[in-house]
């Protein structure tokens, strides 16, 4: 890690494999991390994901006031409910 951070700090680009691992690690595509853009990532499906988002947020904001055990509880209802 410090050999990254050396490496940004002097505005050195990792080596391909270097670059590859970091995406890796990071769950982002290299060209993400070169160009800041992710090109599996359609405005189409963020825009879909953001009004998913938008819809559920109340549920969301209940669901993280609760324990954990009951956030589980609930994940493991939810699995049960939609199986097929």
């Amino acid at each position: 890690m410090v050999n990254i951070s050396k490496g940004i700090r002097a505005n050195n680009i990792p080596a391909a494999d270097t670059a590859v691992k970091i995406a890796e690690v990071l769950g982002v595509t290299v060209e993400y991390l070169v160009a800041g853009k992710n090109p599996q990532f359609s405005q189409d499906f963020l825009n879909q994901e953001m009004q998913l988002f938008q819809k559920y947020r109340p549920m969301i904001q209940k669901l993280e006031k609760l324990s954990l055990s009951a956030q589980e509880g609930i994940e493991l209802l939810l699995e049960k409910l939609t199986e097929k």
